[in-house]
């Protein structure tokens, strides 16, 4: 499960000024902040789709057919090209009917405006896929392996003592010593899924 930590932390250290470009967006502060609420609200709703077997086969069928972990090889065109990535479709399979609840989560709790939050989350839709399309290939897992890897992924970016991302995004935000804001925004989102 490291590699999702790798991959991620890759793509904002090498990135951040594309992102920030592709956003319209100078708030590095904010987007950060958005990725470290975003993240574990994409994992945790692939986590709760692949609870049953039906969804985990969806899903699993998804990775097979359109997100082999190829695409992780040119990181950089991912986000140039977010917006064709189908982002929007990705987020309305993630969260339904939530969807939108999940948006203006991630942007009060950033402080992104719902626009730029929205779009980030497009963006990251894709890359958060074909890491599972890449681990799945890889590992050659069936539907049931896919519910682990979720479930585990999950666990990791989720806070706590396994919070792993959380703590290096915190690192991040807290460069200039003036407190976390990882508390608040895990809090909004968690309470969120617990009413799912």
């Amino acid at each position: 499960m490291s590699d999702i930590l790798s991959m991620f932390s890759g793509l904002l250290g090498s990135n951040m000024d594309q992102i920030q470009d592709s956003l319209g967006n100078n708030d590095k502060k904010g987007i950060l902040s958005a990725v470290s609420v975003a993240l574990p609200a994409m994992l945790e709703a692939l986590n709760k789709n692949t609870n049953t077997k039906e969804g985990a086969q969806s899903l699993a069928g998804a990775l097979d057919r359109d997100h082999d972990g190829s695409k992780l090889n040119d990181v950089t065109s991912m986000i140039a090209n977010y917006k064709g990535e189908n982002g929007a479709a990705i987020l309305n399979h993630m969260f339904g009917d939530n969807k939108e609840n999940v948006l203006n989560s991630v942007s009060k709790s950033s402080g992104l405006d719902l626009g730029s939050s929205t779009n980030l989350m497009a963006m990251l839709a894709p890359l958060v896929l074909e890491f599972l399309g890449k681990t799945k290939k890889e590992q050659n897992l069936d539907a049931d392996g896919i519910s682990n890897l979720t479930s585990m992924a999950s666990n990791l970016l989720g806070g706590g003592s396994n919070g792993d991302l959380m703590g290096m995004l915190t690192n991040f935000l807290d460069a200039d010593k003036d407190g976390s804001i990882m508390d608040d925004a895990m809090d909004l989102i968690g309470g969120f899924f617990k009413k799912k």
